[in-house]
This record gives structure tokens, sequence and C-alpha cells, in this order.
């Protein structure tokens, strides 16, 4: 294959470039990049890379010769559907025998992902893209998620497509080089010393000291429970940690 602008991206022994064709007797190059590179057979391979952007090129050839080293062979273009995909991801985690809240979490956010892409009309899982996955973060955001929810549907969208790859039922891992910011925790409810204050005058026996404990210690409910004496030094009279 006749490619334009070769390079072989470092750390790989893959070739990656615009590829070349004729029309009407000129030559011309495609906008797109394609990679060369031998198979696990040492065959001579080629493969279109689908992007415009030489970077994410470059990204794509360190995940094919990931591929090679691992000994993953490249599949035909699949025809699973989102919908089959999600079945088949939630049956092996369910497999897997994860507890029920986390199966339910899972099961949860798989609707949303199916519900997204039913409302795109994208029926097969390999026509999901990067574009599809920041416009699914859109869709999340409009319908007023939270941040911690967001960042955990679409975290298991980048799962979801990962694993089908691994198994075999896609061709390739398109979200590799997706980028995600960490979701901001919200501010967390604190009561002030006059409500710890109440809380401790209005306790009874160990109650007391226990509230004491986790208002000016700064100690958690399990932290007091499992405190010995020989936690606590005492000096001049005041016991410190």
């Amino acid at each position: 294959m006749k490619l334009q602008e070769r390079e072989c991206v470092d750390g790989t022994q893959v070739t990656i470039g615009r590829r070349v064709y004729y029309r009407d007797g000129r030559q011309q190059a495609s906008r797109r990049y394609a990679a060369e590179y031998r198979d696990l057979d040492g065959l001579q391979r080629s493969r279109g890379l689908g992007t415009t952007s030489r970077a994410r090129a470059r990204r794509m050839a360190v995940e094919i010769q990931n591929e090679i080293e691992q000994g993953i062979k490249p599949v035909n273009d699949s025809t699973v559907t989102v919908e089959e995909l999600a079945e088949a991801y939630l049956s092996a985690v369910k497999a897997k025998g994860v507890a029920r809240k986390t199966q339910w979490k899972y099961d949860a956010d798989l609707k949303k992902l199916k519900e997204f892409c039913g409302e795109i009309r994208l029926q097969q899982a390999r026509q999901f893209t990067e574009i599809h996955f920041y416009q699914y973060r859109e869709w999340l955001i409009e319908r007023k998620f939270a941040d911690k929810t967001i960042q955990g549907a679409l975290v298991l969208a980048k799962q979801l497509l990962k694993w089908a790859w691994r198994q075999g039922m896609l061709r390739d891992y398109r979200l590799a080089g997706v980028t995600m910011s960490k979701a901001k925790a919200k501010p967390q409810p604190c009561f002030t010393s006059e409500q710890v204050d109440s809380l401790i005058d209005a306790a009874f026996g160990e109650q007391k000291a226990a509230f004491a404990l986790m208002g000016y210690a700064g100690l958690r409910i399990g932290e007091v429970e499992q405190l010995h004496w020989e936690d606590i030094r005492f000096d001049d009279d005041r016991p410190v940690m």
C-alpha cells in the first residue's frame, strides 16, 4: 500500500500515513489515515483508521501494536447491536458474582446508554465513536444527572466497548483516546459546634463520648467503635491521639 507522509510510530512496528489513490489519472491522497503492519503470522496487513488527525492515528497505531503483542487477532466488522452488547456485558458481570447493588448500578447505566443510542438511531455498537461518546455526555448533562452519576455512566460506556473489543466482538476499541475530567464532589453538610454540643447534651452514657470523639477528634463512627484505651495518650490530664 502506498502511503503519503509515512511515519513509523515510535515504540511500534506500525507505519501510518494517508493512502494514495488515483482519480482521472491523477494521484491523490486520502484525508483519512491508514496503518500498515505485519500481523501475528508475519503477513503484511493494512487497516483504515478512519481519522484525519495525525495524533489520533498515532494512538491507534499504539493500540494495533498492543493487539499484536497480546495475540489479539482483528475481527471482521461486527453486526452486534448496542442492545445485544449491553445484555451480554451485564450477563458477564453477573457471572462474576458481583454484589446486587453493583448489578443494579450497571443495569441502570446501561439503560441510559441504550436510551441515548435509541434516540440518535445508532443501532450497531461498532458505529459508536468518540463523537458519540461526547454527545452522550451532553445528553446526560441535559437530563440533569449528578456529576458523579454522569462520570459513572461514561466510565461504564468505555468499559463496555473495551470489553467487547477484548472479547473479539468488535474489531477495535475506538475510545482509547477519550479523556474525562474528574467529577467534582458536592459540598458535604457539616455540623456546627452548637449542633455538636446539642447532640452531646441530649445523649446518654457512651453516646456522649462517641459524639464528642466524632465531633472534636474527627473520628468516624467505625473508628470510635474500634477505639481502645491504648490508642489514647493522656498529657497533663488532657487526652490526645
